[in-house]
């Protein structure tokens, strides 16, 4: 019988043996491992099976202390197998741990490869590397250059790019230069306005040039015109006052800073002739796209109305870059959204559409007025941060509050009418309110107006009032009107106010004498009361016209012998 230990001892040696087998291959003898695994590699690579090749191509990688010719060549192999974004990042691993430029150069052609030339740029460009930069850019094709120079130009020119060495790839769209697309052979014709061309060149080797960036400006270049739409051209010919046998010229158009396009114009890409533009109207038109409207960069007063305007068109509205003024009324708008980059704008009307959400207005800093009438709006929470507003018209609506308009303290307009309000809630914050509207709502009691002693202009008619004494301290009121109510009487004017027009016709008042003392009362309107005598005015010396008609005044001589016109009913 064996002993344990020889039944042991042949196991122990072949452990020895294989350890020192894997000793020598991975620690004392690496670099005869790398070339092993690397004649493996290539072998297979032979045969087309590339995933084991990349395999192999790793780890010689790894087991080379990542030699950077290994690097390169198991990148070489990641594309092979068509795993660029694996080629990348071995390249970009080895580079990191301190590589050549020759590792710069290859991830360079494995960008340019890729047609990915920003990268190859972008990369080139920032080598922290001193060294390895002035080599690299020892290397690099030069930057192109163009002719003519670039520049202003009052003709049209075809622009010649040419590049020292490497072959030449030139973008006028906008766009980096594509290695797919745009491979340079003739020059690039410009077009009226701003030009922009890029270009770069790419090495024998994979590397690429600089970007060059070439800007230049066509304009005033004096040519016949041929309008698209015969609507245009009539329309032109009657503005400019030139019969149907006379050239239209470019120059003619340059003077022309105001159109208001008929709606039977119907071809818009005309408006390219008028590069002057600050104003342009269009009503009730059909067309659909309004692109071209990018074009007229100088746009600072932009009215649409009865015209369906697109979330497409909003954004190209937006982008307008000195638009200030922008109505879009009766244009079939249920949301703005796109509208929220027009943030040069002061003022914006919108009235006339569907919107319900207005949150896109709070980055206009600049608007000081502001219509949203004839909406769907049943809050104004949106509205609450905007204290440079000066004017707002959010009529016709369905609101029931405006609360938060308590933040828009700027305010010296405001029109809140044929709402569903049971109170003006906030308005007493307003300190620099001159005129407000609140007619047709459903409001009860003035009370909070006491506070808004700037109010010059106030109209409170068709709602519920019974009592407006809470108004005898607005001293600074002018206007108002206060008809279709139910007030019997009015407010005890003892300090003798500015009121020039009051209007209170339609409510049960039985007496007028409290507008005696109100000197400055020019206009009178009454009817439709319980008023019996107007004797009281008689003392109020800028008068002018009195209306008591359908009330129980039957003697007007104190007023009509002064030549105050007084409309009243005879009574039998």
């Amino acid at each position: 019988m064996r002993s344990p230990l020889k039944r042991i001892l042949p196991i122990l040696l072949v452990i020895m043996v294989l350890f020192s087998l894997i000793w020598y291959l991975f620690v004392y003898d690496r670099e005869f491992t790398r070339d092993m695994l690397l004649k493996q590699a290539r072998y297979f690579e032979s045969r087309g099976q590339y995933a084991i090749s990349s395999w192999l191509y790793n780890q010689a990688y790894y087991q080379s202390g990542e030699n950077e010719d290994v690097a390169i060549e198991l990148a070489e192999q990641f594309k092979a197998a068509g795993n660029y974004t694996k080629a990348e990042y071995t390249l970009s691993n080895a580079i990191a741990d301190g590589g050549s430029a020759e590792l710069y150069i290859a991830l360079c052609k494995t960008y340019v490869e890729q047609d990915k030339l920003l990268d190859a740029v972008t990369m080139l460009d920032n080598i922290s590397d001193p060294v390895i930069k002035a080599e690299i850019e020892a290397r690099r094709p030069g930057v192109p250059v163009a002719t003519p120079a670039p520049g202003y130009y009052s003709q049209y020119i075809s622009v010649s790019i040419e590049s020292p060495s490497g072959t030449l790839y030139v973008s006028s769209d906008g766009s980096y230069p594509s290695k797919k697309e745009d491979l340079y052979s003739t020059g690039v014709s410009l077009k009226a306005g701003e030009n922009l061309i890029y270009a770069l060149s790419i090495s024998d080797e994979g590397l690429v040039s600089p970007l060059a960036v070439f800007g230049y400006t066509v304009g005033g270049v004096i040519e016949e015109v041929t309008f698209a739409d015969s609507a245009m051209d009539a329309y032109v010919r009657e503005l400019l006052k030139l019969d149907s046998d006379t050239r239209i010229m470019t120059s003619d158009l340059w003077t022309v800073n105001a159109l208001a396009l008929p709606s039977e114009v119907i071809d818009y890409s005309d408006l390219k002739y008028f590069p002057y533009l600050t104003s342009l109207t269009i009503k009730d038109s059909s067309v659909a796209n309004l692109q071209i409207l990018s074009t007229l960069t100088k746009l600072s007063e932009l009215t649409i109305t009865g015209t369906n305007v697109s979330a497409d068109a909003l954004a190209v509205i937006a982008g307008l870059p000195d638009l200030t003024r922008l109505t879009l009324s009766g244009c079939n708008l249920s949301g703005i959204q796109n509208l929220s980059g027009a943030t040069k704008l002061t003022y914006l009307d919108l009235s006339e559409n569907a919107i319900k959400n207005i949150s896109p207005l709070s980055s206009m800093t600049s608007l000081s007025a502001l219509n949203l009438s004839k909406n769907a709006l049943t809050s104004l929470a949106d509205l609450g941060a905007m204290a440079q507003l000066n004017i707002l018209d959010v009529s016709y609506n369905s609101l029931s509050s405006i609360a938060p308009l308590a933040g828009c303290t700027g305010l010296t307009e405001l029109n809140v009418s044929n709402n569903s309000l049971m109170d003006l809630t906030g308005i007493d914050s307003l300190k620099t309110l001159h005129k407000l509207t609140a007619s047709h709502n459903k409001l009860t009691q003035t009370d909070i107006l006491a506070g808004c002693t700037g109010l010059t202009d106030l109209i409170l008619s068709h709602n519920t009032l019974l009592d407006i004494s809470a108004l005898s301290g607005l001293d600074s009121l002018q206007y108002l009107d206060f008809s279709y109510n139910e007030v019997e009487s009015l407010p005890p004017w003892d300090h003798k106010p500015g009121i020039v027009h009051i209007n209170g016709s339609h409510n049960k008042l039985t007496d007028i004498d409290a507008l005696s003392g109100c000197m400055q009362l020019n206009t009178v309107i009454m009817n439709d009361n319980q008023i019996e005598s107007i004797a009281s005015l008689a003392r109020c010396v800028n008068l002018v016209r009195v209306d008591v008609s359908n009330t129980l005044v039957s003697n007007v001589s104190m007023l009509t012998d002064q030549g105050i016109i007084v409309h009243y009913t005879p009574q039998d």
